[in-house]
């Protein structure tokens, strides 16, 4: 009866194993920073190339082959006990056995999984695709160990279905756990994730051959930990200085998930607004905020909002019924400090009749005075399809007592224009303290505006209305430049296989026109489906983008 294997030293192990992933490391830095200016885009520290393919390909193979080296040089040093140089040499010298291996399984493997979807579309095709993978990955493991069991001991042993699970899980649970402890420092954690992985591994195929200790001397780690950090310096290095000019994004995934509106006031952070509240936020990308509620609830459709050049918050929305001396503009006016809420009735007395055919729309703002303007169209009886009758009103304080109501105009409303009822309505005040409504009806975009304060000499123009906004880009205006967030397609990040329907994946864009000429830059990228984004514009040009699942921030300006 054979003696039970020894615990193979890991000192000599990682001795080998870490220039392995030192040299992985650094040639995966260089594939990504490969494609250069226009093909790249650095998220949260790591390059990310846009045209994922053929150099995802290339990274997949040499990092294949690099930790072929690895996990026979591991071994054979655990077993003869020879030095780092010597046991990378017969790691490179059994490469084109494994590689021609794996190949043959890869083909193999894909060829059976194929078979599948010919013969059973559908759902038992792709049970049986997953299958067949699961199989198949299990199957090329042990063949690996088998193949690390020849060249390092030169037996025929049947390799156990244990050591092979052991195997595959020294691959994946190793690397799991430390990826989430050191995952959050890009690098650091992909090289104590696959050092512990190709350490664990190489310990296990070795194990079953130390039953005598294995002669040679003490194994140093301190040249390949110095590989490392240094893999680790040059590729946050070469991140850092960016000599390809690649775009630079930060994100968070704690955004908000209701939120309707983002602005980034001179000289302060940005203001998000959520359904219930708003974020002020404690820095650029609003990792920490301060959350105040209060008022309507910001619902599309049903409310508006509008934010300050101060960052104060006006929102507005209509509610109760003529019958109990409505309809009611029910308001809130917010600052960091807190919000304060109200109630403003649409009509001046009781004699006012409004139409019950359709709904009245409002907007507020906020005045550099301090002071509140809100802009209501009221459905009034008149013309073929009934008239909207226009009105500022100025409320001096959040309390309104002696709402100042100015009539700016009278229109007719037009059949059914596709326009979403509810936002038609919008307000400005200028850093003048004007008023500047607008609202859309038909194919016309009507604009109202008066002196501040008084709102004397009221003035009214009409445009063509442009095309009704995407609900899934989101455009901000800037003087004469023009912002836009919306989301291309994007290929799968790095190698992936797909079994049944493919996932979606998008690309964030933002882009940049003044006059006709346009600029623009990739940020991150997500999968599933689109999600609508909202924009904002720093004071310096910088562009952050609002998601329901993350907050990202272009970190210089376009153009």
């Amino acid at each position: 009866m054979s003696a039970p294997p020894k615990i193979v030293a890991w000192r000599p192990v990682l001795a080998v194993v870490l220039p392995v992933v030192a040299v992985i490391l650094l040639a995966s830095s260089l594939l990504d920073l490969w494609p250069g200016e226009g093909h790249l885009v650095i998220v949260d520290g790591v390059a990310e190339n846009l045209d994922s393919g053929p150099l995802a390909w290339a990274e997949l193979a040499l990092t294949v082959m690099l930790w072929l080296v690895g996990l026979v040089a591991g071994a054979w040093t655990a077993v003869r006990g020879v030095g780092p140089v010597e046991a990378l040499g017969q790691g490179v010298k059994h490469l084109p056995w494994f590689v021609t291996g794996l190949i043959t399984a890869g083909g193999a493997t894909f060829l059976a999984m194929w078979a599948p979807f010919v013969v059973a579309p559908g759902p038992i095709g792709l049970v049986l695709s997953v299958s067949i993978l699961l199989a198949a990955v299990f199957l090329t493991a042990r063949l690996l160990i088998s193949g690390v069991d020849r060249a390092v001991g030169g037996s025929g042993r049947d390799v156990t279905w244990g050591e092979t699970a052991l195997f595959l899980l020294g691959g994946i649970l190793g690397p799991a756990l430390f990826a989430w402890g050191a995952g959050f420092i890009p690098y650091v954690g992909t090289a104590l994730s696959m050092t512990v992985a190709l350490t664990l591994q190489a310990v296990l195929a070795a194990r079953p051959h130390t039953r005598e200790e294995a002669h040679g001397t003490r194994a140093r780690i301190w040249p390949g930990a110095a590989l490392i950090a240094f893999a680790v310096a040059v590729s946050a290095g070469l991140v850092v200085v960016n000599p390809s000019g690649a775009p630079q994004v930060r994100t968070h995934d704690r955004g908000p998930a209701t939120a309707t509106a983002v602005v980034w006031p001179a000289g302060q952070h940005p203001v998000i607004v959520t359904s219930p509240g708003v974020w002020y936020c404690d820095d650029d990308l609003c990792r920490s905020f301060t959350n105040v509620n209060g008022g309507p609830p910001t619902t599309d459709g049903y409310s508006r909002v509008v934010i300050a050049a101060d960052g104060t918050v006006v929102k507005a929305r209509l509610s109760g019924g003529p019958d109990k001396g409505g309809p009611f503009v029910h308001y809130a006016r917010c600052t960091r400090d807190g919000c304060r809420e109200a109630w403003l009735p649409v009509r001046a007395s009781a004699k006012e009749k409004l139409s019950p055919m359709v709904e009245a729309e409002v907007a507020g703002a906020s005045a550099p005075d301090g002071s509140l303007w809100f802009f209501v169209a009221a459905p009034v009886e008149g013309g073929q399809y009934g008239r909207y009758r226009f009105s500022l009103i100025r409320c001096a304080d959040v309390a309104c007592s002696k709402p100042q109501r100015h009539q700016v105009g009278v229109t007719d409303r037009t059949p059914e224009d596709g326009y979403q009822n509810g936002t038609r309505a919008s307000l400005t005040v200028g850093a003048d303290g004007r008023p500047a409504a607008t609202f859309w009806v038909g194919h016309s975009l009507y604009r109202y505006g008066c002196e501040p304060v008084t709102c004397a000499s009221p003035k009214h123009t009409a445009d063509v209305a442009p095309p009704e906004p995407d609900s899934l880009n989101a455009t901000t205006v800037v003087g004469s430049t023009t912002y836009e967030a919306t989301a291309v397609p994007a290929p799968a990040p790095g190698f992936h296989l797909t079994i049944g329907e493919s996932r979606k994946y998008w690309r964030q864009m933002v882009s940049r026109c003044v006059d006709g000429d346009c600029v623009s830059s990739p940020m991150d990228a997500y999968e599933g489906d689109v999600r609508r984004p909202l924009l904002a514009v720093a004071e310096d040009g910088r562009v952050l983008v609002v998601r329901e699942d993350r907050v990202v921030l272009l970190e210089k300006p376009l153009g």
